[in-house]
């Protein structure tokens, strides 16, 4: 594998600060942007092509090795500038992802329960649901989430 790392490193270059990933000179190579969103690389090695995610090449790039996760800050798949990218774990990545696409209230993590109307509010804590209450208005149960995320989640905290 380290082969192959280098073998990236020799075809690709990384640019900190505009997050661009290019292909060295005259050295053959591929970049896409995959339906996820991530921006890939790619390049032959040994008959066989490989891909690599362009954030991941980013710390190959500046600090010689690939973290098992890499989170970006902003929660942007393709802002791969250096001050947007940390290495975390797969929970504090989990974390950082914004508003469900089937939210319905606009507030990550509050839902309104059917049998009531009133709005329940729950995170995310070490792999298991905590509750956090039913609130009467949406506002109440945007407060009360907003504040137990940044205590439980700090930094990796992202409300949509």
């Amino acid at each position: 594998m380290e082969s192959l790392n280098t073998t990236f490193l020799e075809r690709f270059r990384y640019n900190p600060v505009t997050g661009l990933v290019l292909c060295h000179r005259t050295k053959k190579g591929d970049r896409k942007t995959k339906p996820d969103g991530y921006k890939v690389i790619g390049t032959s090695y040994e008959g066989k092509m490989y891909y690599m995610r362009e954030h991941r090449f980013a710390f190959l790039s500046m600090k010689g090795e690939i973290p098992k996760c890499v989170d970006h800050i902003n929660g942007i798949k393709n802002d791969n500038r250096w001050e947007n990218l940390r290495t975390a774990t797969r929970s504090e990545n989990n974390r950082n992802v914004g508003l469900r696409a089937d939210n319905i209230t606009g507030v990550k993590g509050v839902y309104i329960r059917k049998n009531t109307g009133k709005y329940q509010a729950q995170i995310m804590v070490k792999g298991k649901n905590k509750y956090v209450g039913v609130f009467e208005t949406l506002e109440e149960a945007d407060k009360a989430i907003k504040s137990i995320r940044i205590l439980e989640h700090k930094e990796f905290t992202n409300d949509g």
